[in-house]
């Protein structure tokens, strides 16, 4: 199963056992440290996946049902290496600037709409 399906079948299941959902932590991540040319795409790409995608993958998930009953919480928790960077931290660092940049998005966004 595809974890776009898995998600909106996970948030529909939510909706319908409680009838609303009313905030989104998206506290999943995935750390990784070292020589950043060491890494390979593959794990580069696994580490975006979990850190930037899956966020995203939840928050299109469960914006749509914030937005009809005209409110709901969105908590992204990041990291200060979203912020600055650290030696042997940078593909984490990246992901995590990502996430800010992410959630300084969706928020000036869902504050327009």
């Amino acid at each position: 199963m595809s974890p776009d399906v898995s998600v909106e079948q996970g948030v529909s299941a939510v909706l319908e056992q409680a009838g609303r959902l009313d905030v989104l932590v998206n506290n999943a991540g995935m750390g990784s440290a070292g020589v950043s040319e060491a890494f390979t795409a593959d794990q580069v790409r696994a580490l975006f996946e979990v850190n930037v995608f899956g966020v995203q993958r939840m928050l299109r998930a469960v914006l749509p049902s914030f937005r009809r009953q005209g409110e709901g919480l969105v908590v992204n928790v990041g990291s200060i290496l979203g912020r600055v960077t650290f030696p042997f931290f940078g593909l984490y660092g990246a992901s995590k600037f990502a996430l800010e940049a992410l959630t300084e998005s969706y928020r000036y966004e869902e504050c327009r709409n």
